[in-house]
């Protein structure tokens, strides 16, 4: 029976891919739309950052605790023990010097580390010519040559003496250590203190050859810094991939978290000026799995600081491919999916699979606050953003990516301050979608979902009465090119209630405006209402159609259906 209503009124009733044959109603205001867009900085293009001259982070051996401040009224009573004790006690005497030693080395180790203490500076200095002083007194005497700390004093001796820039000196007491206790375990600490020295005169042969003769050491608690700085001269000499192996190997070989940390960022310094951002994660497999994210992401946030976007997406895919569940997923999904908006080699499909994606992980329950407002902003952006271009341009394809970013956002962020302004321009873009398709089967569906949503858009009560109207305008034309594909689209009773509230809407809004199509509006509203059984509501409007609008093109398919009714 109302197929008769496609015949009669709007054309036949295409189910192939003729879906053209039915020429569709223009929706009216959808040529004069203005979309209003404002890119917020969580969705404009990345700038550089202005780059660094990259130097070591970490200048000396880390220490394993941090040193705290000796008794001091100590100092007192070993000066006076020395001089009580006869030189013949060589025993307790050259310990007497050792404790003395000592105890000004921690002092200038705590005032150096510790800058808010009062003239710290000056209390450091002090503090260490005290110790040279006290362990020259010890390693100098060749009575005290027997003396079982004997390395470690000549140990300190050459770094108290380092310290105060007496640099000859230092390497005189080393060269002891080195001569006269080669099995010491202080060995290694001595050749790194001359390794340092070399590096920072830029002597890399020299420091290099005493870095190497520190990895003789593997037990050593200096190795690791060792091989950091042999990573430095590797860059220093440009053998960048010699620099790579070695920082890679430095997080796996120290458990000190400055150190780690400074080989990681140096490795990814100097990866993304040398490398292939795709080969990270396999470049990466020589540290632990945990190690090799963190570097992963750190790379990446480099690429995203030298607005190097292609690379940065290639590494966040990396990281959400190989640990998906990561707390961190939906802030790398983010940073993903803002590179791939100015990144050349991503297409428009993909920025919208990216933010759709986005969108889908700021909705979980584990997704931090900041990413959920992250995502809302791109969606809702970018989704302003393709809509204003096809609104300027007409392109198909822009109105299809506008469609699918509203969809997401209303799906995922149903209590935002703006949802019903993005409701009413979701309608809009699903009726520039539905017009421009070229399936039956698809086109009979957007035409359906475009009407829904401009009844959705009069549901939340919240737009101005213009705007109410619009969208009801919106929905009656929708069903109206429906219709005329399809004579009794189904409709359970949600859909049918709000097609009957956007029918009702419509009909007030017509009662200004005469030149309004109301017999449709009279029509689509009588058959939601007898899809759910109102039957004598829809006889009571189908009367009113057929008795005030005889003339009209359905008059003769609201008669037909107006019989078949129960009475």
């Amino acid at each position: 029976m109302l197929v008769v209503l496609a015949a009669l009124a709007y054309g036949p009733t295409a189910r192939g891919d003729a879906a053209d044959a039915a020429p569709a109603t223009k929706y009216p205001r959808s040529p004069s739309l203005t979309i209003h867009v404002s890119l917020s900085d969580r969705v404009k293009p990345l700038q550089a950052k202005p780059a660094t001259t990259a130097v070591p982070e970490i200048t000396s051996p880390p220490t394993a605790t941090a040193p705290k401040l000796p008794r001091l009224e100590q100092e007192r009573v070993i000066v006076e023990l020395i001089a009580d004790t006869p030189d013949k006690e060589t025993d307790e005497k050259s310990d007497l010097y050792f404790r003395l030693g000592e105890l000004y080395a921690q002092a200038q180790h705590y005032y150096q580390a510790t800058a808010t203490e009062p003239n710290a500076a000056t209390k450091a200095k002090d503090y260490l010519l005290k110790a040279v002083k006290a362990f020259r007194a010890l390693t100098e005497n060749d009575a005290f040559r027997n003396y079982p700390k004997m390395d470690l004093a000549l140990f300190e001796y050459g770094s108290m003496l380092r310290r105060a820039n007496y640099i000859k000196e230092a390497r005189a007491a080393y060269d002891q250590l080195l001569k006269r206790y080669p099995q010491s375990k202080y060995v290694p600490e001595a050749h790194l203190a001359f390794a340092d020295y070399y590096f920072d005169l830029q002597q890399f042969a020299d420091a290099e050859a005493r870095y190497k003769v520190v990895l003789r050491f593997p037990k050593s608690d200096v190795y690791a810094y060792a091989l950091y700085k042999l990573g430095w001269i590797a860059i220093d000499t440009q053998h960048e991939q010699d620099a790579i192996a070695m920082f890679l190997e430095v997080p796996a070989a120290t458990t000190d978290a400055a150190l780690r940390s400074a080989a990681e960022r140096d490795l990814v310094r100097l990866y993304a000026v040398t490398a292939k951002p795709e080969r990270a994660y396999v470049d990466f497999a020589r540290v632990d799995a945990t190690v090799r994210l963190e570097v992963l992401q750190a790379l990446g946030e480099l690429y995203l600081d030298q607005a190097k976007t292609d690379a940065a997406v290639l590494v966040f895919g990396q990281l959400l491919q190989h640990d998906p569940s990561s707390s961190s997923a939906c802030l790398w999904q983010y940073d993903l999916a803002h590179a791939s908006l100015t990144a050349a080699n991503a297409t428009n499909a993909d920025k919208v699979a990216a933010i759709e994606q986005l969108v889908q992980l700021a909705r979980s329950a584990t997704a931090a606050s900041a990413c959920h407002d992250d995502a809302a902003a791109m969606a809702g952006e970018m989704a302003r953003a393709f809509h204003r271009d096809a609104t300027k341009t007409g392109d198909a394809q822009s109105y299809a990516f506008a469609e699918r970013l509203y969809a997401a956002y209303l799906a995922a962020f149903a209590d935002a301050a703006d949802v019903a302004d993005v409701q009413a321009l979701h309608a809009e873009a699903l009726w520039a979608v539905a017009d421009g398709e070229r399936s039956a089967r698809s086109k009979l569906e957007r035409w359906d979902d475009t009407a829904v949503a401009f009844a959705a858009v009069i549901a939340t009560g919240k737009l101005a009465p213009e705007a109410i109207a619009t969208a009801a305008t919106g929905a009656v034309l929708a069903w109206k090119n429906e219709l005329a594909m399809s004579a009794m689209p189904a409709r359970d009773a949600a859909h049918a209630g709000s097609t009957i509230a956007a029918c009702e809407a419509y009909r007030g809004y017509i009662k200004d405006h005469p030149a309004a199509d109301g017999p449709v509006a009279l029509y689509v509203e009588a058959t939601a209402l007898h899809q759910i059984g109102r039957d004598a509501e829809a006889a009571a409007l189908l009367r009113e159609l057929v008795d005030r609008h005889p003339e009209h093109e359905v008059a003769t398919v609201a008669a037909s259906l107006l019989v078949k009714l129960p009475r």
